[in-house]
């Protein structure tokens, strides 16, 4: 009886190996705003741990409170929408990165990343949906990615680093949903 499995993760064009791969750049590179504000490797959230928490706790809430949305596209969604920085840098607002250069260089590396591979255009068509943030899916991750933000600067905050308001500050209008509102007041009373 042949008990082989039906994807392989020596296999260079199957997708679970093109995501275990970039999954593991992302869990290797620190998060640039923590750097910055003198948060130390050995402490500094990587953007693996950003991308993962964005997934599961965005399926989690969108189930909970959002029935209209799909959890499995929420954390799919959340999981890849940073996938692009295993290409290019964790770029900050300090960097005088432009928005379209950002979105150009990283819509580059995801267009890299996923050509080649099976259903690699579905992965690069998720990722371009949360960028353009026209579907509700998009705008509620969009809503975790900088909850997330929030959630890990308070962690910051009660560990004795300072200039985290920043965060709080930049993430506070983007975040709309009801549910989202309450804990960021939690978050950052």
């Amino acid at each position: 009886m042949n008990m082989s499995l039906p994807l392989s993760l020596n296999d260079t064009s199957s997708i679970s190996y093109v995501l275990a791969r970039e999954f593991e750049v992302l869990s290797k590179k620190h998060r640039a705003g923590w750097l910055l504000r003198g948060v130390p490797v050995g402490k500094c959230e990587t953007v693996w741990e950003h991308s993962r928490d964005v997934g599961l706790l965005g399926a989690e809430y969108a189930q909970r409170y959002h029935p209209q949305l799909n959890p499995f596209l929420v954390f799919a969604m959340g999981v890849i929408h940073d996938i692009g920085e295993t290409r290019i840098p964790d770029y900050t607002p300090h960097d005088g990165v432009s928005r379209e250069e950002k979105f150009r260089q990283e819509h580059t590396a995801v267009q890299d990343i996923f050509s080649g591979v099976e259903k690699g255009q579905e992965y690069i068509n998720l990722w371009l949906e949360f960028e353009e943030r026209k579907t509700a899916t998009a705008r509620y991750v969009k809503e975790w990615d900088q909850l997330q933000m929030v959630m890990q600067a308070s962690r910051y905050r009660a560990a004795g680093f300072n200039g985290m308001e920043e965060f709080y500050e930049s993430a506070r209008p983007k975040i709309v949903s009801a549910e989202l509102v309450e804990l960021f007041d939690r978050l950052v009373k």
